[in-house]
């Protein structure tokens, strides 16, 4: 049935989710396990954007009448069935070449200053508080426990050689 469901979406997008049919950004890994995929999530998302897995529909959404394309679970799975062995690894090695590989984060031994505040809102009080920690990208671990953000406001931080 034609029509709009309030503002986000027409009534046939409803039926197409209802049929297991989604946006690639709203699928989740369970509804892809359970029409058998064998794959990841992202792995379905990459072959979605990179035109391997076709939209099966689209539908109007939002107010402004967006075109939004819907794919079928169900389809990946038998796209992905017909395809031989050197095919699946030609497609799984250039997902993973299009992966960043993450930087371990180093760490450095920092020593420094924060603001702590206590008293009320009418009445702030700011107590400096002297502390040594580890720095592992933009987070300090402090000795004493916790964590702060090395790039906040009220902190002030320095590399100690140990």
């Amino acid at each position: 049935m034609s029509g709009y469901d309030g503002f986000s979406m027409s009534n046939n997008a409803r039926d197409a989710y209802d049929q297991g049919k989604r946006p690639l950004s709203q699928f989740k890994a369970a509804d892809l396990k359970a029409a058998g995929w064998p794959g990841t999530l992202a792995f379905a998302q990459w072959l979605g954007r990179e035109g391997h897995w076709q939209p099966c529909e689209w539908h109007h959404s939002s107010k402004e009448f967006n075109a939004t394309d819907f794919f079928d679970p169900i389809e990946l799975v038998e796209w992905w069935d017909g395809l031989d062995d050197a095919e699946r690894s030609e497609l799984l090695q250039r997902f993973i070449s299009t992966i960043r590989p993450r930087k371990a984060a180093e760490e450095v031994r920092v020593e420094g200053t924060y603001i702590a505040w206590s008293g009320s809102r009418r009445h702030p009080k700011a107590t400096e508080v002297e502390f040594t920690g580890t720095l592992r990208g933009d987070w300090i671990t402090l000795d004493g426990g916790g964590r702060k953000k090395a790039s906040g406001r009220h902190i002030t931080y320095r590399a100690i050689d140990e």
